[in-house]
């Protein structure tokens, strides 16, 4: 049987996990500014497809 996390628990795994996918997938060079707008675009995407 799975054991409930809280929410707060999750949504910050979450992050954690999408943090780790930017910064393996963006280039090692990419500006703070380009590293900002990749995470927002990911975060609108998952909120998009229903996980927020």
């Amino acid at each position: 049987m799975a054991v409930a996390r809280p929410r707060g628990a999750s949504d910050q795994v979450r992050v954690q996990d999408m943090l780790s996918y930017l910064a393996a997938a963006l280039p090692k060079g990419a500006s703070p500014e380009a590293r900002l707008l990749a995470l927002q675009c990911a975060l609108r995407a998952r909120h998009s497809w229903g996980y927020a």
